[in-house]
């Protein structure tokens, strides 16, 4: 977030992303950074373990309580996004 106040006049447009504010393509992509390849969905199956689910769970809780996601978003209080009570680390 730091970088998008130091960078706070530059508009960044991205080819069929441009309905999402500057906020919301900071939060996109840092959920692109966890994703898990259709090899580590096959590891599952030799190792037991659901990197995919490891992935999701990273973006999902970590976001989930962090207000700014919510306000990038508009996520309605209470909800699986913006949970009434948060784990505030930041």
């Amino acid at each position: 977030m730091n970088y998008l106040q130091k960078n706070g006049d530059y508009e960044l447009k991205v080819p069929d992303f441009e309905i999402f504010t500057r906020e919301q393509l900071f939060f996109i992509y840092y959920g692109r950074s966890y994703c898990e390849s259709r090899f580590n969905v096959l590891t599952k199956e030799v190792t037991g373990k659901d990197r995919v689910k490891e992935g999701q769970t990273r973006i999902t809780k970590t976001l989930s309580n962090f207000e700014p996601f919510a306000k990038a978003f508009n996520c309605k209080v209470g909800s699986t996004m913006n949970p009434k009570d948060k784990c505030k680390i930041w």
